[in-house]
């Protein structure tokens, strides 16, 4: 059974092993604590740098079915839209 949130009704569900959630996590927050960048980098938390790519996606599930696709909406540097 999920876990449930304090204070919350609803159950938190981990991202599923190899699933897209997964994939992201493993690209993104891991990628930085491997590099030893963990807590500067990784995840949209104020304070962190914000390096972003925004998709052109309902669902990051789609990403799968849209490999090289020009997907790429928006680009932030630094938390500053570049493209």
């Amino acid at each position: 059974m999920p876990a449930r949130q304090p204070g919350m009704g609803a159950p938190v569900r981990a991202p599923r092993p190899g699933g897209s959630a997964a994939l992201i996590v493993a690209a993104t927050t891991n990628a930085a604590h491997a590099l030893g960048r963990g807590g500067r980098i990784g995840a949209l938390i104020p304070g962190r740098r914000a390096d972003i790519v925004v998709l052109d996606t309902d669902d990051e599930r789609e990403l799968a079915y849209r490999m090289g696709a020009p997907l790429i909406a928006e680009v932030y540097a630094s938390g500053r839209r570049v493209a």
